[in-house]
């Protein structure tokens, strides 16, 4: 049995995954705070910013909905948490042992990734695709995501305001951190 409190670090790392690639996007921020409800469940809220999209030059409107680029960039934030699971496990194995993360804990953000890929009228294997993606993002990222973790863990009652959250992210990454999808 592993011990609950490593759960609730990959369960930050989780979280602080999603977060990292929100803020480092081009289309994307962060709504809320950012909060382990228990040991494996949290909640980090993004959505679509108009300043990003005007700034990237698309459109601010609804039908951006369908668009491949955010699709793309959407997709890759939702699995990064998952992807952030996996990458924790395999660095710290003196830790969490044999622990395998079950993705039934992520099928909210697979269901999100379906869901677009399907409204848009993608075909369904783009998943893997995005999946690598989001795995590679969370590699090139994962000291900052580390960071970030530490800091949901530290807060009070496990939940990262907002404002803390902001604050972390642009001193680490600056206020307009639009990077090509390829680079989250």
């Amino acid at each position: 049995m592993i011990d609950p409190m490593v759960i609730k670090e990959i369960t930050a790392h989780h979280e602080a995954a999603h977060a990292v690639l929100t803020h480092i996007s081009k289309f994307h921020s962060l709504i809320g705070a950012i909060r382990l409800a228990s040991e494996d469940i949290g909640d980090t809220f993004f959505s679509l910013s108009k300043k990003k999209l005007a700034r990237a030059g698309k459109p601010t409107d609804l039908g951006m909905l369908t668009d491949p680029d955010y699709i793309e960039e959407a997709s890759v934030i939702c699995l990064a948490g998952f992807a952030a699971e996996l990458h924790y496990c395999r660095l710290n194995s003196q830790v969490s042992g044999n622990y395998i993360p079950g993705r039934s804990y992520s099928d909210n953000d697979y269901n999100t990734v379906k869901e677009l890929i399907s409204k848009a009228g993608l075909p369904k294997d783009k998943i893997s695709f995005y999946e690598k993606q989001a795995s590679e993002a969370v590699a090139r990222n994962w000291r900052h995501m580390q960071e970030l973790a530490g800091l949901i863990l530290n807060s009070n009652g496990n939940t990262l305001d907002a404002v803390d959250a902001m604050d972390y992210l642009n001193s680490v990454f600056g206020t307009h951190s639009l990077y090509p999808i390829g680079r989250i």
